[in-house]
């Protein structure tokens, strides 16, 4: 979370388009526009916190990640199950078993 004073460029430009509102200009102009409204829509803009563009990127890892540990698990589940019912898989699951172990 990013309070407002620490609110970057593309922060502020995302802010302004969400609401509708002129995302061009320098920062200090970008920064005025957005508290100007925050204000007229009731809201504090030094008490608000933000999501920063940073965090959002973030969680979108760390659902890319979770997605691709099921996948893998998925994966691996699969796999075993494949090997039982092969014939002699029995040996390859015991020597897989005893490996982890070590």
């Amino acid at each position: 979370m990013v309070r407002f004073g620490e609110l970057k460029v593309p922060d502020l430009r995302r802010e302004l388009d969400e609401r509708g509102a002129d995302s061009s200009g320098l920062k200090t102009v970008l920064h005025d526009r957005l508290r100007q409204i925050m204000i007229e829509e009731g809201e504090d803009p030094d008490a608000f916190e933000f999501e920063s563009h940073e965090f959002e990127w973030a969680k979108k890892l760390e659902s890319k990640i979770e997605a691709s540990s099921k996948q893998s698990e998925s994966a691996r589940l699969s796999l075993e199950a494949k090997l039982k019912k092969a014939p002699n898989s029995r040996n390859l699951l015991d020597c897989h078993s005893s490996q982890k172990s070590k």
